[in-house]
């Protein structure tokens, strides 16, 4: 969580998440008009040349007066609803001072601010719609569980949409390097004896095709996405980041951390909801998983020339016998309690999805009850079920067979 907050906070996510994907734009004049006089396909237009590290604000903007002039234009949807996750960063950088000087290094942080480019991106950074400041780890949870939601309106989009065709155009003064790397197989040799020529299509170059078996992709992107994030919201961490710092470099007992744990944090469900929907992308993933396997033939010798996913051998995969019993075994975990083996002819009932199917009201529940004499060993949980995960309520007997 520390490490988690520790990157939100001391640098911009969005910048430094899409900077490592392009170079910083040239210094060059470019004009891209985005205003009510044009229609929905030139806002289209206008919104895909934007979508660059440091105009994603002003792209969505354009997207979003394209689908107001035509609510069908699929183009524009899909990048709206693909931007929107980033558009809940607008005014963090701001919003999250009063939290950096509480637990950070307000000075760093500024200095970092005022050396990022002079973008429209920055103004979006800064520029909060209404001040909301952020004063402890919750408000950067709560940014991030907007970011959530904004996943998941993508991941319906495409659910709504699976057999989408879509050609999307890289702006050449962002994406230089990437068109460059894809002329080549863009280019031909035509043949007219002394006037035979080499001819390369930019255009083409410059075009990625979406299709049905890059959707699925980007959907299960997402899902890992949503994944990770639900981890780090879930539960409400205010005071974790001034509690670590507290106990830093003390020689403390695993008993004593968790006392300190459990009298200083939060600790309450904070995203049910996030939890909730773990099921549901655990399942579409498998799926998703089975869709690759039944037309694993086509697309492993597919040419995916100009594709997003080019590579056709990312589809490549052998279903042997114990990819088969793989599979089954993780449809036992998502759908209910499965039996497993302690050892010394031990076995225990396991709902691994119990914790986020039924979420306890505080971690807290789940805390240890008893410790050994040297506070180095829990001997016993409050718990007994650990939140439904443990069907036989047997947690005290699983912790010693460990």
């Amino acid at each position: 969580m520390k490490k988690m907050i520790k990157t939100i906070v001391m640098c911009s996510a969005l910048a430094a998440t899409l900077s490592a994907c392009s170079e910083a734009p040239k210094k060059e004049k470019v004009l891209v008009e985005i205003n009510n006089s044009k229609s929905a396909d030139e806002l289209t237009e206008a919104g895909e040349q934007l979508v660059a590290p440091y105009t994603l604000n002003l792209a969505y903007r354009a997207f979003e007066m394209a689908l107001e002039k035509n609510p069908q234009d699929m183009k524009a949807k899909f990048y709206q609803k693909f931007l929107k996750r980033f558009m809940v960063l607008r005014g963090f950088g701001t919003n999250v001072k009063p939290f950096v000087q509480k637990v950070g290094d307000i000075q760093q942080y500024e200095q970092q601010m005022k050396g990022l480019p002079s973008y429209p991106m920055k103004k979006f950074l800064m520029t909060p719609e209404k001040s909301a400041p952020i004063q402890s780890e919750s408000g950067v949870q709560k940014t991030l569980i907007e970011y959530r939601k904004a996943l998941v309106e993508f991941r319906q989009f495409i659910a709504e949409n699976p057999e989408l065709t879509l050609d999307l155009k890289m702006n050449p003064y962002v994406f230089q390097a990437q068109i460059n790397d894809r002329l080549e197989q863009n280019c031909v040799i035509i043949e007219n004896g002394e006037n035979s020529r080499y001819e390369c299509d930019l255009d083409q170059a410059s075009t990625v095709r979406v299709n049905i078996a890059d959707l699925m992709v980007l959907k299960q992107e997402a899902a890992a996405e949503i994944l990770y994030v639900t981890i780090y919201t879930s539960y409400n961490m205010d005071g974790f980041t001034e509690y670590t710092k507290e106990i830093e470099g003390k020689a403390l007992t695993q008993q004593q951390i968790t006392e300190g744990l459990l009298s200083k944090i939060n600790l309450n469900v904070l995203d049910k909801d996030g939890l909730k929907s773990i099921k549901s992308i655990a399942t579409d993933m498998l799926v998703a998983v089975k869709w690759v396997q039944k037309y694993s033939d086509k697309l492993c010798n597919q040419n995916r020339k100009n594709h997003l996913i080019e590579n056709g051998g990312a589809f490549c995969f052998t279903a042997d016998v114990e990819f088969q019993k793989s599979m089954t075994q993780a449809e036992q975990v998502i759908n209910g309690a499965i039996t497993v083996d302690l050892g010394n002819g031990t076995t225990t009932s396991v709902n691994a999805l119990a914790l986020f199917n039924n979420p306890v009201a505080s971690l807290k529940e789940l805390a240890p009850a008893t410790w050994s004499a040297d506070g180095q060993k829990i001997e016993s949980f409050r718990d007994k079920t650990m939140g439904g995960i443990l069907v036989n309520g047997d947690a005290d007997q699983v912790l010693k067979t460990k």
